[in-house]
């Protein structure tokens, strides 16, 4: 079994309560997702906002446009009230996945670095039909 990062709080007003100091793993948005643990068969990837747009700036900006109509600033408002398909969707573009491979869940949470700005966590989840990994939304 492998071990999710934690989170701390659930709520994107959380997040924008705390945008004039430093935190981090507030949790926006989650989709059965993994409360602890998650199976060695299970898949999981991971991925910082921040770090995708520093490494190829035009692919991130232009699917955080097509999704969402707004740039990664905006993401957290839409995210709270976006479909999961939808945004299981983006999450799919963000990471360049096979298409073919049926995500089954998602989480994301927000961070305010000491500069103001957001910083997204995404976390794409495959559950295996044959897994035990207890999920929540």
């Amino acid at each position: 079994m492998r071990k999710v990062l934690q989170e701390k709080g659930y709520s994107y007003q959380n997040l924008l309560d705390c945008y004039v100091s430093p935190v981090s793993d507030i949790c926006i948005r989650r989709f059965e997702f993994p409360l602890d643990t998650y199976s060695d068969n299970d898949k999981m990837l991971f991925g910082y906002s921040d770090r995708a747009i520093s490494h190829d700036r035009d692919y991130i900006s232009k699917c955080f446009q097509t999704h969402t109509d707004t740039g990664d600033q905006g993401f957290g408002k839409w995210s709270t009230n976006a479909k999961p398909e939808e945004i299981i969707s983006f999450l799919r573009d963000f990471f360049k996945v096979n298409q073919s491979i049926k995500w089954t869940g998602f989480r994301i949470m927000g961070s305010v670095g000491c500069d103001g700005y957001l910083i997204w966590t995404f976390e794409l989840f495959w559950k295996n039909p044959f897994s035990n990994t207890t999920v929540s939304s």
